[in-house]
């Protein structure tokens, strides 16, 4: 079979003579002539793109992308498992700062002490890790102060023991505290931290940064200086004796509002004969503009 077609064409060629070469110019100058229905049809004789067998393999293929389609799941890491765990879990771990020890024992401290283990206490309490995480490896934070996080301890105890976070591993309540902190953070930048000032003496702080002011995004007008980038803190104190102390901080600058709002008498009078010598000792900390009342912290201005 393979030796008759070459024989046929060359038996075709004998018999009508070779075709004269023509020019691509007389092919395109020549008239338009309507063609005879067979003569239409023969240009689509051997066109494979009209071969029906391949439109029923492409529909073939079609159905089988659908049907692929259908099966797809989405599968999770099993970080991402456990962060969904802490969003959509019970609502009674609250996103707060909790250490186990008071600020002050027995004895009482200076206001430099206080302040600074109050912020060794934020700063270590693993809220800020990924950030220590990667001053660290830029050589920029030391590692004995990394290892001070409940994060670095807990790697520590679980190389320990041998073992590492699965899927179906669960996490200590106060990691899992402490990460929820770190998401609600994200949303809502707002630092919880409640324990006890001394022994007896309950205390909740909470610290607002300052916001942005104007977001293109979100279409908002630029909010007022004063009130937009001020940073704001809320402490409260509870005592047995005394009952609840709310104090309303805000600073922006070198302006320094303070509201005072205690629940007992005893404690608003003794506040307020000492108001006098109060406002000079905040001035003499460096403040231009110092703002102190006695009241409700919803009647704080900032005038």
């Amino acid at each position: 079979m393979s030796g008759i077609s070459p024989l046929i064409d060359t038996l075709l060629h004998q018999v009508l003579g070779r075709r004269e070469p023509q020019s691509v110019a007389s092919e395109l100058n020549r008239e338009v002539r309507p063609l005879t229905p067979a003569e239409a049809l023969r240009p689509l004789h051997s066109d494979s793109r009209l071969d029906p067998r391949l439109t029923q393999a492409n529909a073939g293929i079609s159905a089988s992308a659908t049907g692929l389609s259908a099966s797809i799941h989405t599968h999770l890491s099993p970080a991402a498992l456990t962060i969904a765990r802490l969003l959509n879990g019970e609502p009674t771990l609250p996103g707060v700062i909790r250490p186990p020890l008071p600020l002050m024992a027995a004895q009482p401290l200076s206001a430099a002490e206080l302040a600074q283990r109050l912020e060794l206490g934020i700063r270590d309490s693993g809220l800020f890790y990924e950030s220590h995480l990667a001053r660290w490896f830029r050589g920029e934070w030391p590692r004995a102060r990394l290892e001070q996080e409940p994060q670095m301890r807990q790697e520590a105890m679980d190389l320990a023991d041998n073992t590492s976070m699965d899927e179906g591993a669960t996490l200590d309540e106060g990691l899992q505290a402490l990460v929820r902190h770190q998401l609600e953070l994200l949303v809502t930048p707002t630092l919880r931290w409640e324990s006890q000032a001394w022994p007896g003496c309950l205390m909740a702080l909470l610290i607002q940064p300052p916001e942005t002011g104007y977001r293109p995004e979100s279409g908002a007008e630029p909010q007022d200086e004063a009130e937009g980038q001020g940073w704001r803190s809320e402490l409260t104190l509870q005592h047995g004796d005394f009952g609840e102390i709310r104090i309303s901080v805000w600073l922006q600058g070198e302006r320094l509002a303070i509201t005072l709002a205690p629940e007992a008498e005893i404690i608003t009078a003794r506040l307020q004969a000492d108001l006098e010598r109060i406002r000079p000792r905040l001035a003499a900390c460096g403040f231009r503009e110092v703002s102190l009342h006695i009241g409700t912290v919803e009647r704080q201005t900032h005038e």
